[in-house]
C-alpha cells in the first residue's frame, strides 16, 4: 500500500481537536474541540460549512448517525449547586438546530457511538459507566455499570457490534468488558494490558460480530474474539500510547498515536508510517479513500 500523504488541513479551531466524524455521504467532517465549538467542514475543499456553539467545557466527541441526519456530542459542564455534569446534545447538522439535550452523570461525557440501525446512542463517562439511550423517544434504555468493587474504570470508548447486541467498554482498568446490551450483562472481559497508566485501552472498533481490535496506551494494537475472550493477535510498531483507532471497508486498520505517527495495519504485513502530530482521533470516510 502507498505512504498516507496529507491532502489539507482544516484551521479555525482555538483549542486542541478530540474528536472528528465524517458525514455518512463523505462530504462533510465534524470535529469537535476544547474551545467549546463543533465545526463542520467540506471535505471537497476544507471550507467551514457551519460552526456550532454547544454550552459547555469543550467538545470531547462527536458522532454522526447512520442516515447523517444527526449529529451527537459529548461535553461536560460545572455548576455552583451541582458541580460537574455530563452533556449530550443532538444536532440537525444540515441547518445547525439543537434537537435534544441531554444530561448523564457527575464527571465528563468522553466517548459516543450509534448503533448501526440508530436506535440506540452509547455513551462513555468517566463515572464509570455506558449511558445507552432509546433515540426514538431519547429516554436512557440502559446503563452499564461494572462492580463497585472492581478498580478504577474509567470508560475511554465505547463500541456496537454490527448487529447491535453488543458493546465493548474500554476502560483505564486495563479491560475491555463486552456486554449484552439487552440484559446489561458482561459476556466476557478481556485482559491484557501493561500495568499503571499504561494499562489504559483507550479505543476499540469492531470487525465483524465477533472479531474486536483495541488499542492501548501501552503501544500495542491487539485483535480479540468477542465470543471466546480470546487474544488473536498483538502488534507493535508505535513508540507511545495508542489513543485511537479506525477501520475502513476492507478491513485495514489505521491507529493514531501519541508518538506522533499515524500507522496502517495489514496483520499479514508490516505497517505504514505516516508522522503528523500527537493523534487523538481517527475517521474514515465512507468510501474509504481518505482518513
Amino acid at each position: 500500500r502507498p505512504a498516507l500523504t496529507s491532502l489539507r488541513s482544516l484551521v479555525g479551531h482555538t483549542a486542541a481537536a478530540w474528536g472528528v466524524a465524517f458525514s455518512p455521504d463523505g462530504k462533510t467532517l465534524a470535529s469537535g474541540s476544547s474551545d467549546g465549538t463543533v465545526r463542520l467542514w467540506s471535505v471537497a475543499d476544507g471550507s467551514l460549512v457551519r460552526s456550532l456553539s454547544p454550552t459547555g467545557r469543550g467538545i470531547t466527541a462527536v458522532a454522526f448517525s447512520p442516515d447523517g441526519a444527526s449529529l451527537a456530542t459529548t461535553s461536560w459542564d460545572r455548576s455552583p449547586e451541582r458541580g460537574v455534569f455530563g452533556v449530550i446534545r443532538i444536532w440537525d447538522p444540515r441547518d445547525g438546530r439543537l434537537v435534544h439535550s441531554m444530561e448523564h452523570g457527575v464527571k465528563p461525557i468522553v466517548t459516543v457511538a450509534w448503533s448501526r440501525d440508530a436506535s440506540l446512542l452509547a455513551a462513555g463517562t468517566w463515572d464509570d459507566d455506558t449511558a445507552v439511550w432509546n433515540t426514538s423517544t431519547w429516554t436512557l434504555f440502559k446503563k452499564l455499570q461494572p462492580a463497585e468493587k472492581e478498580p478504577y474504570k474509567a470508560v475511554q470508548g465505547v463500541a456496537f457490534s454490527p448487529n447491535g447486541t453488543k458493546v465493548a467498554v474500554t476502560a483505564k482498568d486495563g479491560t475491555i468488558r463486552i456486554w449484552d446490551v439487552a440484559r446489561s450483562q458482561i459476556l466476557k472481559t478481556l485482559i491484557g494490558q501493561g500495568e499503571g497508566q499504561t494499562q489504559w485501552i483507550n479505543d476499540a472498533v469492531f470487525l465483524d460480530d465477533v472479531r474486536l481490535a483495541s488499542v492501548s496506551q501501552d503501544g500495542t494494537v491487539r485483535l480479540w474474539n468477542t465470543d471466546t475472550g480470546q487474544e488473536l493477535a498483538q502488534r507493535h510498531g508505535h513508540a507511545s500510547g495508542v489513543t485511537s483507532i479506525a477501520v475502513g471497508s476492507d478491513g485495514l486498520l489505521l491507529t493514531g498515536s501519541l508518538d506522533g505517527t499515524i500507522r496502517s495495519w495489514d496483520p499479514a504485513a508490516s505497517p505504514i508510517v505516516s508522522t503528523t502530530e500527537n493523534m487523538y482521533g481517527l475517521a474514515f470516510s465512507p468510501d474509504g479513500s481518505r482518513v
